[in-house]
């Protein structure tokens, strides 16, 4: 089953004289319970095309369907509400505000939502012990590693409980050793049903995932081998 349908996805933009094509009439599906690795050089759309999936990037042209949902039909108040309830974003630079804890991180996603802050910090505390990070909850940002950092932002994606997790880089910015964990983590996430996309340059994301596709152009390219 697909829970995503990209059908002739284009988006372009105009640079002076120019016309620049970061997606071109691009069409991909992805199952449910994927984990796919989108890869390419810089320049090739990756990013792009991560930012139209999350409701964050209306393409020139095209089509997006998740779980049968025509997501740029969506008025903005039902994309937001689409974010919110279908996405978890994992970002290379972690996006985390040092001045709050571990636990004020992971709830900012529940600030639109009302939901008791009993019922919030039972979540938050549920969610650190599953990405290993029980007992440093009131802890600030700044006195965690990279990886346990961004085991906070994998956890801040996870508070709305989203099918589809869509992570840009993730262990751009981490050790091998770090890196491996973090992947390890979602390969769990993958196991329990969640569908994850990474964009990322890491040969060691393409041994793990169960697809590649390698993007060129803002194309699938097909003369690289997935």
């Amino acid at each position: 089953m697909n829970i995503i349908e990209i059908n002739n996805l284009s988006k372009h933009y105009n640079t002076g004289s120019q016309n620049v094509f970061a997606l071109n009439e691009l069409s991909i599906s992805v199952k449910k319970d994927e984990f796919l690795a989108v890869m390419g050089p810089s320049g090739s759309g990756k990013s792009t095309l991560l930012t139209a999936l999350g409701g964050l990037c209306e393409p020139t042209a095209g089509s997006i369907k998740v779980d049968e949902i025509e997501l740029y039909d969506l008025d903005n108040k039902s994309l937001s509400n689409y974010r919110r309830e279908y996405i978890g974003f994992v970002f290379q630079s972690f996006q985390l505000l040092p001045y709050l804890t571990v636990k004020e991180n992971i709830i900012l996603p529940l600030i639109t939502v009302q939901k008791r802050t009993r019922t919030q910090n039972k979540l938050a505390l549920n969610i650190l012990a599953k990405v290993g990070l029980k007992g440093k909850e009131n802890r600030l940002i700044e006195e965690l590693s990279g990886g346990e950092q961004q085991r906070v932002a994998i956890a801040r994606a996870l508070i709305n409980d989203p099918v589809l997790i869509l992570a840009d880089e993730p262990t751009g910015n981490l050790d091998s050793e770090t890196g491996k964990e973090i992947l390890d983590l979602l390969e769990e996430l993958n196991a329990e049903g969640r569908t994850i996309i990474i964009v990322t340059h890491d040969q060691e994301v393409k041994a793990r995932a169960t697809r590649t596709i390698n993007l060129k152009d803002g194309m699938i390219n097909n003369k690289i081998a997935s």
